[in-house]
């Protein structure tokens, strides 16, 4: 009798494990969806590269780019 509830419980246990793991996925993509914004960054009217070093030529690229991009200008 009491290998008989012992294993009933654990098969118990087990159900309910595969539910949770079953509903965690969509359950936590939706609050990740509605938690985490992914808004553009607002457009910029000047863009300042700071000459600092060997990382001057980079920084240049990267001002480019945003302008090429339409977000500054």
């Amino acid at each position: 009798m009491r290998a008989r509830r012992l294993l009933l419980s654990g098969v118990v246990t087990l159900l309910l494990l595969a539910g949770v793991a079953l509903l965690a996925q969509p359950l936590l993509g939706a609050a990740g969806r509605f938690l985490v914004r992914d808004d553009a960054p607002p457009r910029a009217d000047a863009a300042v590269v700071l000459a600092t070093g060997l990382e001057y030529y980079d920084r240049l690229i990267e001002a480019a780019a945003l302008y090429r991009e339409g977000r500054v200008g």
